[in-house]
């Protein structure tokens, strides 16, 4: 032992010296592989052949309660036709729609340390100038994804992407290598110190960082070097599929001035049976076997405020969907989008579309120079004339200070917000009524505009007419953004939706 021990000179050994170590030291034969860097499926599959052909180690003796000592049994298991099968079986029961497939890998933390511990002893045993720094030998994770890629590819007969939509998470753990970690508390006893807001201070991040700052002589007193034996192989891993969200945009019309748009509820009940995310979402969770969905747009009209012209752009997404994103295509978004449409009279959709995670953002992009329409039937205490009603709208770009509305107040922070109404104009219905067009800037609260709020919106319209004004009805049409206007091709982009009007040609405008 003491002779196997000293270092060799680099002009005198070899990589069949260096199997010949490994297996001496309780390293599996795939794991013997992986550490001369091979990355070839077929070479694990036939490891004790590989062996025995290109490094004249024979294997066929090794007892049938060996554990490698670097990946616990993890290596060997994924080779077996058993485990395979299971894995095809979890993905087949799953439910999910796939055309590709990811693999995502959890080892235990116990397998970075031992990569570490056999890297040190390799390079102590076959000194080399750059051994030391080599950061490319496959871990244990890789070698379960050469082996794996490989066999699922071959069962569930479609391709391998490195990171796709459907997921297949395996999770190791082994509980007789969990303390494995012991010992790094003493040398870097800082970093384990538990902080607020994590499960645990014991993390792979966490130890890999200790790893890469501990000096190789205080790792090589402290912990084993090589590996400590294994006595139980790890068990199998726990198999999760899952598949990433899938993001659906468009612009929506509301009709109903009894309708919030997303569900209202005080203190666990609900205030209205539906809501606009309700009606639009339903239907399409459930042609997507989404197991949730989070909705979100640009803005938000009051419950008793039509959403009218061309609609308020939204984002939806459905989380665990069972069905592939590939499957919607074009026309059967379409389909869905008139399905939506004929199934209620309170809501509408427009443009729907697919889009991706980070197309999203375009939703809250430029809201400060985003400008809102609106339509409004106003009330005054006096008969205005045409003459005073023209004076009082005739001002552009009319900077105003809002304090937060008493009638939000119970959930919006109480400061001063400045906001400008762009321009107004007006129609006289009759002696105390009119109508009033306005476009504001996005986050101006209209209703406090036309009424003052008990002075705490300045100036506002009640001000500038001399007289008490209210507001009756209140129709939100659309919003622009003069800084980008995207083209009318057909059907709109996501940029479209979100920063321009949509095309004249669509049916809802």
């Amino acid at each position: 032992a003491a002779a196997a021990a000293q270092p060799q000179p680099a002009a005198f050994w070899t990589s069949n010296d260096v199997a010949a170590y490994l297996h001496s030291v309780h390293v599996c034969g795939p794991c013997i592989l992986r550490w001369l860097n091979t990355r070839e499926a077929a070479s694990y599959e036939q490891a004790v052949g590989t062996l025995k052909a290109f490094y004249g180690l024979d294997l066929t003796s090794t007892p049938d309660d060996f554990v490698c000592v670097a990946c616990e049994g993890m290596l060997p298991l994924v080779l077996q036709k058993a485990e395979i099968d299971r894995i095809v079986a979890a993905v087949n029961t799953s439910g999910y729609e796939y055309t590709n497939f990811t693999l995502c890998i959890t080892t235990p933390i116990s397998a970075l340390i031992r990569q570490h511990s056999l890297k040190l002893a390799l390079a102590q045993r076959f000194p080399e100038p750059t051994s030391r720094n080599r950061k490319d030998f496959p871990s244990v994770k890789d070698g379960i994804k050469y082996i794996l890629q490989a066999a699922l590819k071959k069962r569930l007969k479609v391709p391998f992407v490195v990171d796709g939509p459907f997921k297949i998470n395996l999770t190791y753990e082994h509980s007789e290598t969990q303390n494995d970690h012991a010992f790094l508390e003493e040398i870097d006893p800082n970093a384990f110190r538990f902080r607020k807001g994590r499960e645990s201070s014991v993390n792979l991040a966490t130890v890999a960082g200790v790893l890469q700052r501990c000096p190789e002589h205080r790792f090589m007193r402290l912990g084993n070097c090589p590996p400590s034996a294994v006595k139980t192989s790890c068990p199998p891993p726990v198999i999760d599929c899952t598949r990433d969200s899938i993001f659906l945009a468009g612009r929506y019309l509301k009709f109903s001035r009894e309708l919030s748009q997303t569900p209202w509820l005080i203190e666990g009940e609900r205030i209205s049976e539906d809501s606009v995310q309700e009606l639009l979402t339903q239907l399409l969770q459930t042609h997507l076997g989404s197991e949730k969905v989070r909705f979100s747009s640009s803005g938000r009209e009051d419950c008793d405020v039509r959403m009218l012209g061309s609609g308020r752009p939204f984002v939806a997404e459905f989380l665990g969907p069972r069905m592939a994103p590939e499957s919607l295509l074009p026309e059967g978004l379409k389909r869905l989008q008139d399905t939506i449409n004929q199934s209620t009279t309170q809501v509408a959709v427009r443009d729907l579309q697919l889009v991706q995670k980070e197309d999203t953002a375009k939703l809250a992009a430029g809201a400060e120079s985003k400008s809102k329409s609106y339509s409004c039937l106003i009330w005054t205490a006096e008969d205005c004339s045409e003459e005073r009603l023209r004076q009082a709208t005739s001002a552009t770009n009319l900077v105003l200070q809002q304090k937060t509305p008493i009638r939000v107040l119970h959930r919006r922070t109480l400061m001063t917000r400045k906001r400008t109404v762009h321009n107004m104009s007006f129609r006289i219905i009759k002696p105390h009524y009119f109508r009033l067009w306005l476009s504001t800037q996005a986050g101006t609260y209209v209703k406090e505009f036309i009424h003052g709020d008990c002075g705490r919106t300045t100036p506002n319209l009640s001000s500038l007419l001399g007289c008490d004004a209210d507001i009756l009805a209140l129709f939100s049409r659309r919003s622009t953004q003069t800084a980008l206007r995207a083209s009318n091709s057909s059907p709109p982009s996501f940029i479209s939706l979100t920063m321009s009007r949509p095309p004249r040609s669509s049916p809802l405008t």
